[in-house]
């Protein structure tokens, strides 16, 4: 069955459906999706509806993709974690031992409210300040300028 002639909307919105059942996900928000997709398709304009059985054929060949996704992604996840776990543990063989830790990030809790930008600007030059001291006044004044 070909796409062609069908708006990309109604064929995301029917893609979801059929993922999303296949995946069992929420049955409400399969429902809001299907409601969505009649609302696309009662939309179409006049001169251009979709061809009897269009849709039908539209939802099968979906469901098809769907199911076959599904498979392959219970195929590949585990092979993923896998690999990720020994390119985590190649990097982590290769860093060198450090004789002393560097500084422990320290935890701080968070506010219940958002802070004012102003807060969170303040914020992030204290970060900054912390991991890129400047240097002193003293040492600065002890410095012999150059002559032009």
């Amino acid at each position: 069955m070909t796409d062609e002639g069908v708006p990309r909307e109604i064929l995301r919105t029917l893609r979801r459906i059929c993922l999303w059942r296949e995946l069992e996900r929420d049955a409400s928000a399969v429902a809001a999706e299907q409601r969505r997709l009649d609302d696309l398709v009662a939309a179409l304009p006049a001169a251009s509806p979709l061809p009897p059985g269009h849709l039908a054929a539209l939802r099968r060949t979906e469901q098809d993709r769907a199911a076959s996704a599904a498979a392959l992604s219970e195929i590949l996840a585990p092979l993923l974690v896998e690999r990720l776990e020994l390119a985590a543990a190649a990097l982590t063989s290769r860093r060198p031992n450090r004789a002393t830790p560097g500084p422990v990030p320290r935890r701080r809790e968070r506010p219940a409210t958002p802070l004012p930008i102003a807060d969170l600007i303040d914020g992030m030059l204290a970060q900054e300040a912390e991991a890129n001291p400047r240097p002193s006044r003293q040492s600065l004044s002890t410095t012999k300028p150059t002559p032009p």
